[in-house]
């Protein structure tokens, strides 16, 4: 993630990962709650959330620029859920093979305990999609407006730049032999002249 956007990387990782761990150790677990506890679930978002952002980084790439936002969000979350299952029921199979837990057969969770899976897993998707997404919205979004503001600013001065060009020797010399006449003629009018005359000089100069 660039400098710039909404949240600097690493910060979301580092502070969301052990705040969302710990809130779901409370969701999924039952009392007495133990370092046991916490310590897997932050480990489960913190793998998750590792691949979360990869591919979120690698779909940015793929599709740049806010004209392609819908495109970009509906990949991503497809992807998230999807890398945040699989990897879920590997840890969860890790940690039954290990001893640690009893989560029963790769049946039983895919079938039976797939709905309580999904809804953490749907949690960190949505988080982690959320943050970067709306992060780098905000960043085109503020990049964008910089970018029309320069536009407008080289347009006025190729404007200025052209009008300092019509004031060459030959306009000034006109503009006098102008003055001049103006002056035996009607001195008002040769009065009004010049203070226009002076007025276009003026602001030429301060710009």
């Amino acid at each position: 993630m660039k400098p710039g956007t909404l949240l600097r990387e690493p910060w979301p990782r580092v502070i969301g990962i052990p705040v969302l761990g710990f809130l779901l150790t409370f969701v999924f677990n039952e009392p007495p709650y133990v370092p046991y506890h916490f310590v897997k679930s932050i480990l489960i978002v913190g793998v998750m959330w590792q691949g979360d952002y990869l591919i979120m980084m690698a779909l940015r790439k793929r599709w740049p620029g806010l004209e392609v936002t819908g495109r970009r969000i509906g990949f991503s979350v497809v992807g998230l859920l999807v890398y945040n299952s699989l990897m879920d029921f590997g840890l969860c199979t890790g940690l039954d093979l290990i001893g640690l837990e009893e989560n029963g057969s790769w049946i039983d969770y895919w079938t039976t305990d797939i709905g309580s899976k999904l809804i953490p897993n749907l949690a960190v998707t949505f988080l982690v999609a959320t943050i970067y997404e709306a992060g780098y919205f905000f960043h085109q979004w503020r990049r964008q407006i910089q970018l029309t503001e320069a536009i407008k600013g080289q347009q006025v001065r190729a404007e200025l730049n052209a009008l300092k060009d019509q004031l060459s020797p030959h306009f000034l010399f006109n503009s006098l032999n102008t003055l001049v006449t103006l002056i035996h003629e009607d001195p008002a009018q040769a009065a009004r002249f010049t203070q226009k005359l002076s007025e276009v000089y003026r602001y030429i100069l301060q710009h």
